[in-house]
């Protein structure tokens, strides 16, 4: 049950009490001052009536409550200084409000603390590649594959895999030239030769474990198979068997998922409060239990026109490939605002549009509205105060 409307309610009264004292006392001061034959006396105010549950009914007598039927309730306002039983009061900003009324407006009331001011930031973001985690795998030269051993997108693969085989003529001569040289290794001036035959393949980038092997077998190979460069999935797939490729046509896409990258969405005036290094959650909404903790690792320099939002980015691990790109995410940040802040709950300030007042507990029953200036909202509905307010003082909550 959301008890925030009682609070405000019994606030309100208090503004209500106000007023109404003020304006009592201004009456009963001009009571004093042009009564005829009251000079040593003084004039008794009437009392005023107010409803606990509705403290805009205010009547000068006892009776119930037009709204609700409860009993209306006394104000007692405090005597002026050198009077003995006045409605006047000493001063018009402060009120006093008997026992039994302010157990009646169920009025709490609590210590104004001092401590860090932290604050909770969430956003949604969308899960994207690790870009430094892409590979394309394209040749050096041209040719037509031959065979295909990943033939589909999404399919895993390991480093060293093969991808595909392939027939090019500048990788067969290439080959031809090398064993030849390895032939004639005894004839001179054949070792540069072949020192520049391995350095031919090896520019075509041609596997270190065929190159081995031409070396071992002496026997040229018709098709050369081309492994993957990296552990990974493969995200894009353009070869088709029989395909005639030019040299740096891209064949395969292949991406790291072990870790990926978070692209946040800030509001710009949240972006001072992101920091790069600062720990992130990353959480799913059909996974509500699985937190996926991360860094912020760049803060994106512009803002996005539409929505008035910034990119930060979180590098997230993602063990058991949970996380895929595409994804739709929520990101909590954790941000400390100040190391040692006046706080003020959210419950004891009144805002009338040009200032906030809380009300401050007094001894003797007295509360004396007072305005403060506030900072930012923190956690628990939790406001930095400025001025106005200090450490230890007890306020209407």
């Amino acid at each position: 049950m959301n008890h925030q409307p009682g609070k405000r309610r019994s606030l309100v009264t208090l503004v209500l009490l106000v007023a109404a004292a003020a304006v009592g006392g201004w009456f009963a001061r001009g009571l004093l001052s042009n009564a005829p034959g009251q000079a040593g006396h003084v004039a008794q105010e009437e009392p005023l009536y107010t409803c606990g549950m509705h403290p805009q009914v205010i009547r000068n007598k006892p009776g119930d409550c037009p709204i609700c039927g409860m009993k209306l309730t006394p104000v007692r306002k405090q005597p002026a200084a050198g009077t003995t039983g006045a409605a006047v009061p000493a001063d018009p900003s402060t009120l006093s409000v008997d026992a039994g009324t302010v157990q009646t407006m169920n009025i709490r009331t609590g210590l104004v603390a001092k401590g860090p001011l932290r604050r909770s930031l969430r956003t949604v973001a969308t899960i994207d590649y690790n870009e430094t985690a892409l590979v394309d795998v394209t040749t050096r030269f041209a040719g037509w594959l031959v065979k295909l051993h990943v033939n589909a997108t999404g399919q895993a693969v390991r480093r060293g895999d093969p991808l595909f085989e392939i027939y090019a003529p500048e990788i067969f001569s290439a080959q031809t030239e090398y064993v030849v040289a390895l032939g004639e290794g005894t004839v001179p001036g054949m070792a540069g030769l072949q020192s520049n035959a391995l350095a031919r393949l090896r520019n075509f980038d041609i596997p270190e474990d065929q190159i081995a092997e031409l070396q071992k077998t002496r026997e040229v190979r018709k098709n050369v198979r081309i492994d993957a460069p990296r552990d990974g999935i493969v995200v894009e797939k353009m070869a088709v068997e029989g395909q005639r490729v030019d040299e740096g046509m891209k064949l395969y896409r292949i991406a790291d998922l072990a870790q990926v990258w978070v692209q946040a969405q800030v509001f710009e005036q949240d972006v001072p409060f992101i920091q790069v290094g600062q720990e992130a959650v990353v959480s799913l909404s059909y996974l509500p239990n699985h937190k996926f903790p991360g860094r912020v690792t760049f803060i994106y320099p512009t803002v996005d026109e539409k929505t008035r939002t910034v990119r930060v980015r979180i590098e997230v691990p993602n063990p058991g490939l949970v996380l895929k790109p595409g994804m739709f995410a929520t990101v909590d940040f954790k941000v400390e605002l100040s190391p040692e802040a006046v706080l003020v709950p959210d419950s004891a300030v009144l805002r009338s549009g040009e200032k906030n007042t809380v009300f401050v507990a007094l001894q003797g029953g007295k509360f004396e509205p007072r305005t403060v200036t506030l900072g930012p909202c923190g956690e628990d509905n939790q406001y930095q105060v400025l001025s106005g307010l200090s450490e230890g003082e007890r306020v209407v909550r």
